[in-house]
């Protein structure tokens, strides 16, 4: 009997505490005390020119627990910005600058609690300087000078306005005609001038290096820069990209293995090689895109699908070139078989000559 005593007595306590929980008779043991101190959730912090940003603050009591129906109070205590009350809501002032942001926490009977953070305002970016708006010469466009060849095209470029240049190529029996549209935005020349497009045929379009294994089109557009007179600008760069869109077909599209492998080529005049430019398909248009800030021959790029590295498509087929008189001969499909057969007899005779040999010795 005496062990049953202690349990009875230790669900009395449980019972009691209870009981006494739900009284309240306890809560003061666990309640905050008095005010004591407030904390701003940074100490200090750099913020950018004219930015906003919210302060917390806590209050505590001696013991470090959050002291409760306390009320906070913020102000600039020095230097430039302002901060809501009782929100907290600082906005920076126009930096470099150094200010003091102010939190004062109180609760009834209690004496009040200060803090304060500092806060270091950058300064502010640097504002770009604004993009020059072109401007014509004068306010009358001169008109553009003739084309340089027949079937050209000619088009007055002016800074303030840009130009576009449109042109459909003569097709032949063996190349389709291109349509050509070359767009030159605003702000890409700095004068009146104009740009001249001229159709380049066929016979006249340098050759492709072969081993770029790439076709470009029979007819290709020249693109050239001039003053108001139609007199050439050497070495023209245009301030801005102008963009070039020639026309593809299906024939050129298969050719290819497919329209995504369409490129618009460049010729370069220093180095007397064609190069192929960053290129963009627009398969509903049917149209290939490319854009440059200087100016030659142009055309449409396509890539000879299944070619040996190295063999020009132009070039004369293979069956028909001769070899240099060097000795060297290369055999046909006949002498191929001829010399497969001759081979398989050999290897049979010399197969039949080794059993006959085993056969006399086993004998003898």
């Amino acid at each position: 009997m005496s062990a049953t005593y202690p349990r009875r007595w230790l669900a009395a306590i449980v019972f009691a505490s209870i009981v006494a929980l739900a009284a309240g008779s306890f809560t003061v043991l666990w309640a905050a005390g008095e005010l004591d101190s407030v904390e701003l959730d940074v100490a200090e912090i750099t913020v950018s020119s004219q930015s906003s940003r919210t302060f917390t603050s806590v209050a505590k009591d001696a013991d470090g627990n959050v002291a409760p129906d306390v009320s906070f109070a913020y102000s600039i205590a020095g230097g430039g910005g302002s901060i809501t009350s009782p929100g907290g809501v600082f906005t920076a002032p126009t930096g470099p600058a150094t200010t003091s942001v102010q939190v004062v926490a109180t609760q009834s009977d209690s004496p009040s609690a200060t803090s304060t953070a500092l806060v270091t305002v950058k300064a502010p970016k640097p504002t770009p300087d604004p993009t020059p708006v072109p401007v014509n010469p004068s306010d009358v466009i001169p008109p553009p000078p003739p084309p340089s060849t027949p079937g050209g095209e000619s088009e007055t470029i002016t800074p303030a306005e840009g130009g576009t240049v449109t042109l459909t190529t003569t097709g032949t029996s063996q190349e389709p005609g291109r349509d050509v549209t070359i767009v030159v935005p605003v702000g890409a020349v700095d004068d009146f001038v104009a740009l001249d497009v001229a159709p380049v045929a066929s016979a006249s379009v340098p050759p492709v290096a072969a081993a770029l294994r790439i076709r470009v089109s029979g007819t290709v557009v020249d693109l050239t820069f001039t003053d108001i007179d139609g007199n050439p600008i050497d070495n023209f760069v245009a301030g801005r990209a102008v963009t070039i869109t020639i026309s593809y077909t299906q024939a050129d599209a298969d050719e290819a293995g497919s329209a995504q492998n369409l490129v618009i080529m460049k010729f370069d005049t220093v180095s007397g090689e064609w190069a192929a430019l960053a290129t963009t398909v627009d398969l509903s248009n049917m149209t290939i895109t490319a854009s440059v800030k200087t100016f030659s021959l142009f055309g449409v790029g396509i890539p000879q699908v299944g070619e040996p590295a190295g063999l020009d498509a132009t070039a004369t087929p293979v069956s028909s070139v001769s070899l240099p008189a060097t000795g060297d001969v290369a055999p046909g499909n006949n002498s191929v078989i001829a010399f497969i057969v001759l081979g398989l007899l050999l290897m049979t005779g010399g197969v039949t000559v080794i059993r006959r040999r085993q056969v006399s010795r086993s004998r003898g």
